[in-house]
């Protein structure tokens, strides 16, 4: 499930410079890799003592940023789009069940 909310990020708006455009997917891809790894690393750290509070909250604050980072981007993305088919609402029903 991390890595298909990884490789939703990094669909690419049809608006803007090229350039420009590349620039935010890398950014995006970036912040949703450390976001995603960051999250797997947590459940290893959570297996190793599961009666922890500190890695239990900290867990659920990491997947919480994760998980909104993933429904922020692919909302954005389906907004910016001119022309919206069957592929759009797929997005937007995805992005509503996050």
């Amino acid at each position: 499930m991390v890595l298909g909310a990884l490789l939703a990020i990094r669909v690419d708006e049809l608006v803007g410079e090229r350039t420009v455009l590349l620039v935010q997917r890398r950014r995006r891809s970036i912040i949703g890799w450390v976001l995603g790894v960051a999250a797997m690393v947590e459940r290893l750290w959570v297996l190793s003592d599961p009666t922890n509070r500190r890695f239990v909250l900290i867990g659920s604050i990491v997947w919480l940023l994760f998980f909104s980072y993933v429904t922020w981007t692919q909302l954005r993305s389906l907004l910016k789009q001119r022309e919206v088919d069957h592929q759009h609402v797929d997005f937007g029903v995805s992005a509503a069940r996050a």
